[in-house]
């Protein structure tokens, strides 16, 4: 290299020494050396987050949460969570340790190789190969140690670790997506979290866990954490980037960055996104891109059933009914209290409004009594409501209200 070569060599080291953000853009060259590199928001802003999580633990910091990151696929989740983590980390923090798990053993294994291809390229060890070396003896694909105590350590959803510790344990898509329909399977990614990962962690007041997958199910390791566990202030940061925008973006800011309602319009553009719905079908879609399992247009109950009218469509005078569905309690987590305004003309059902909310049971006896009034009940109104959780306490004490019709609904079926 010629002197000037030489003095932005080094600068741009520096700035990968300071920044993971910088770094990952530097290594993309090392990894993919013919693939353009495309930038974007939210690689940044991911970087960031894992930065903030290293040095945290390498300092021995207590944590508040553990970091669950909702992603699509080919949009650089692995670089950033799996592969470049370690050689930067060994950077400032050489002892530490991490387990990074993944559905199959072959995935695993090449995120193990294409870190430790990181950490063996003449880029790499220009820079930063004084502050540490591979043992030459635990330089595998599936483990490796470096001189100052670092180990990072591969394995399979259901392998072992007897033995195996971590300061971060990573699992990066730790479901295989041709077996998420089956209980059997989402319930082995989940037991071996629970079982195994869970008990690996060297320090629990520093030690992190990081789930980084694309959603599969409702029920998949992101929705059982989230549900047993909470998010928000509890037991998880939960991140979730959907390809298209929607209200599923977490933390709800980042919604400010998408360009035309895009994510990442350099790689996710209308014509991809066109095809990846056609090729995957809605329920595939909806989770692997908008990071929502249960489809946008319905699994059972489809979208296209639909058609929007105006009121001018509608006779000048009907009646108008309604249909509710309750829940038991307050909570976020659980379901929420629904109720519909429709009605009926010529064998076509038109639904003039919905309220969907979060309340205990008196708290929703009155927003029932006032909402419905509000849109238009009267005396030839029909209330239903459906018969199981709280229903039949509300038809109850909704009963004593003159000029309520309540009835209890039948028990949908099918």
């Amino acid at each position: 290299m010629t002197a000037q070569e030489v003095v932005i060599d080094q600068a741009l080291a520096r700035l990968a020494t300071d920044s993971y953000y910088e770094f990952v853009k530097q290594a993309f060259a090392v990894l993919e050396p013919e693939t353009q590199y495309l930038d974007n928001f939210h690689v940044q802003y991911l970087c960031n987050t894992v930065q903030s999580m290293v040095e945290r633990v390498g300092r021995r910091e207590p944590k508040k949460r553990n970091l669950i990151i909702n992603i699509p696929p080919r949009a650089m989740k692995s670089v950033i969570t799996t592969i470049c983590i370690v050689p930067w980390a060994w950077i400032h923090f050489p002892h530490l340790k991490f387990i990074a798990s993944s559905y199959s053993a072959a995935l695993s294994l090449e995120h193990s190789s294409k870190a430790r291809r990181i950490i063996e390229s003449p880029w790499y060890k220009r820079h930063w190969g004084d502050r540490y070396q591979l043992q030459g003896d635990e330089n595998q694909k599936s483990n490796y140690e470096n001189t100052r105590m670092g180990r990072r350590t591969a394995v399979s959803t259901g392998g072992t670790v007897i033995g195996k510790g971590a300061d971060i344990i990573i699992m990066d898509d730790p479901q295989d997506p041709k077996g998420v329909r089956s209980d059997v399977d989402r319930q082995k990614t989940i037991e071996f979290f629970d079982n195994t990962l869970s008990t690996r962690l060297n320090d629990t007041v520093s030690g992190t866990f990081l789930l980084v997958q694309q959603r599969l199910h409702d029920k998949d390791l992101t929705g059982y954490l989230l549900k047993k566990d909470g998010e928000g202030e509890e037991k998880w940061q939960h991140i979730c980037l959907p390809a298209e925008l929607s209200e599923d973006v977490k933390p709800a800011r980042l919604a400010a960055y998408y360009v035309k309602g895009l994510m990442f319009p350099k790689r996710f553009h209308p014509i991809f996104i066109g095809e990846q719905m056609t090729r995957l079908g809605s329920a595939q879609y909806a989770g692997q891109y908008q990071q929502r399992p249960a489809p946008i247009g319905g699994n059972i109950i489809k979208g296209t059933w639909f058609r929007r009218f105006s009121h001018k469509d509608l006779p000048e005078k009907f009646t108008i009914d309604f249909y509710s569905d309750t829940a038991y309690t307050d909570k976020s987590e659980n379901d929420p209290n629904g109720i519909m305004a429709y009605t009926v003309i010529g064998g076509f059902v038109y639904i003039l409004g919905s309220s969907i909310m979060h309340k205990e049971f008196t708290e929703f006896c009155s927003h029932l009594e006032k909402w419905t009034l509000a849109i238009g009940r009267d005396t030839k109104s029909r209330v239903r409501v459906e018969p199981k959780a709280s229903g039949k306490s509300i038809v109850q004490v909704l009963k004593r209200i003159p000029g309520l019709n309540i009835i209890e609904a039948a028990t949908p079926i099918g």
